[in-house]
């Protein structure tokens, strides 16, 4: 079965109902088969998000509704960090967002091209290593 990387702003949309992504988030996730990853770094991020959005009662809500969602959660390795280094140095004058580099590192190393974000331009700059672009969903 394929697999698809969820990123930080897809992943507060589809929590948060009230997102203007959010209808096109939750048809993704309804309609695609491929199994959902989550990497430790965007479930930091979005609980920040969350945070800021509606306090701790948002991030306790956040933290239900992933602990309910079925999404496997995926850590980096020392070898994810070291790749995220040299597509930071790399791409240095681009300015990539470091969770965007991580999700890439990731995505290298579980050969995974499927990509669930709601801000793709990292993800369209950066040549990807182990196939020839990513599959970004939505599209927007």
């Amino acid at each position: 079965m394929s697999a698809i990387l969820i990123d930080s702003g897809f992943l507060y949309a589809l929590f948060d109902q009230d997102d203007r992504y959010h209808q096109a988030v939750a048809t993704v996730v309804e309609t695609e088969a491929a199994v959902a990853i989550v990497p430790d770094v965007v479930l930091v991020e979005v609980a920040y998000l969350s945070r800021c959005a509606g306090g701790i009662p948002a991030v306790a809500r956040f933290l239900g509704y992933f602990a309910d969602s079925g999404f496997q959660t995926e850590a980096l390795t020392r070898q994810d960090i070291r790749r995220v280094q040299e597509l930071i140095e790399g791409y240095a004058d681009a300015r990539l967002d470091f969770v965007d580099v991580c999700l890439m590192a990731i995505a290298e190393r579980l050969d995974i091209r499927q990509v669930a974000t709601i801000d793709s331009r990292d993800f369209l700059l950066v040549r990807p290593v182990h196939c020839e672009h990513y599959d970004i969903l939505p599209t927007l």
